[in-house]
C-alpha cells in the first residue's frame, strides 16, 4: 500500500532499498546521515514441521 501511494502521488517514504529497486522508485541517496539500519531475519521452525520451501535453509 504504501508503494501506491508513493507511486501514485509526490511523497517522500523510507523503503528499504530491495523494495524500491522492485518497485522502480526513485533512490535519494542521502550524505552525512549519521544514522545506519542494520536488520536481522531469523528464522525458527519446528524440525518435525516440514514444508517444502524451508528445505533450502537445511
Amino acid at each position: 500500500m504504501l508503494t501506491s501511494l508513493v507511486k501514485s502521488q509526490p511523497l517522500l517514504a523510507y523503503v528499504p532499498d530491495y523494495l524500491a529497486k522492485e518497485h522502480s522508485l526513485q533512490i535519494l541517496e542521502v550524505s552525512g546521515c549519521p544514522y545506519t539500519c542494520e536488520q536481522t531475519v531469523w528464522l525458527c521452525r519446528n524440525k518435525h514441521l516440514s514444508a517444502h520451501w524451508m528445505q533450502v535453509f537445511e
